[in-house]
């Protein structure tokens, strides 16, 4: 008999080779290997079309552009080739997106990537965990000097896109299958940034911002010092008082839960 180890990465093969015959699988199963490859088929499928399922809903409107058909057919390569890595399938998928858009055969639809990418932030928005939002307050205890080291984490739900197209319009025109409002979208005009996030109803909010303080709150959001996000961003608008406002937003909206001092965040105890 094959060890457990030699059992598991075996079943691993088959369940995502390009192939049929499950050997030798089947012969390590209890009964007859005939009727155990048909087990391990229906197995098999079961896993596939989960997978699929889990893209399929992460990416529709995606799939509505390029089609059900190619989109099915990229997505199985995709499985194969990018297995999920935890049981959690809401977090499947971040690359498939890019995948289909990096395509020769999606090449001319110059707006894809930034739809894809806009798609799993909405899903990154859907299905983030709650967390509690800062109390502003706690700010006040430090030093003043205390913010040249100050790093923010933020909400889970959050993303900051820079975007080459108006994909949030297209992402709903498409999703509507309003054809006259996607006759009507310039794809020229929507350069420039935004703000995904999840309101307290539970809702996707899209909401666009303008360069500066786009730059400010996407480094800002992924950890860096607020001195260096703030300075930064200051040098392309010369207007500290946009980027000072813009913080408060985040704070007043709770988008930041918490903060730490020459820390890594996921290393500071107790925030």
């Amino acid at each position: 008999m094959p060890s457990l180890a030699d059992y598991q990465q075996a079943m691993h093969a088959y369940l995502l080779a390009d192939q049929e015959a499950p050997q030798p699988v089947a012969g390590w199963c209890v009964g007859e290997p005939t009727t155990a490859t048909v087990r391990l088929a229906v197995y098999r499928g079961t896993v596939h079309s989960t997978l699929l399922n889990a893209l399929r809903l992460s990416y529709p409107a995606v799939r509505l552009v390029v089609g059900a058909e190619f989109f099915d057919a990229v997505a199985a390569v995709f499985i194969r080739s990018e297995p999920p890595t935890s049981a959690y399938l809401n977090d499947y998928g971040e690359r498939f997106g890019a995948c289909v858009a990096e395509l020769p055969t999606t090449a001319t639809l110059s707006y894809l990537q930034d739809l894809a990418r806009l798609e799993w932030a909405v899903n990154r928005a859907l299905h983030a965990p709650e967390v509690a939002a800062m109390d502003p307050a706690r700010l006040q205890a430090l030093e003043p000097d205390a913010t040249a080291r100050l790093c923010f984490r933020a909400r889970p739900d959050i993303s900051v896109l820079a975007l080459r197209c108006p994909a949030e319009r297209i992402w709903q025109a498409v999703l509507e299958r309003d054809e006259a409002v996607m006759r009507s979208i310039d794809l020229t005009s929507g350069v420039g940034w935004v703000l995904i996030e999840r309101d307290a109803a539970r809702a996707v909010q899209i909401r666009r911002m303008s360069e500066p303080v786009g730059r400010m709150s996407e480094r800002l959001f992924a950890g860096a010092p607020l001195h260096a996000a703030l300075t930064a961003a200051d040098e392309d608008t010369q207007e500290p008082e946009l980027l000072q406002a813009a913080l408060a937003d985040h704070l007043a909206c709770g988008r930041l839960v918490g903060f730490s001092l020459d820390f890594p965040l996921e290393q500071e105890p107790g925030l």
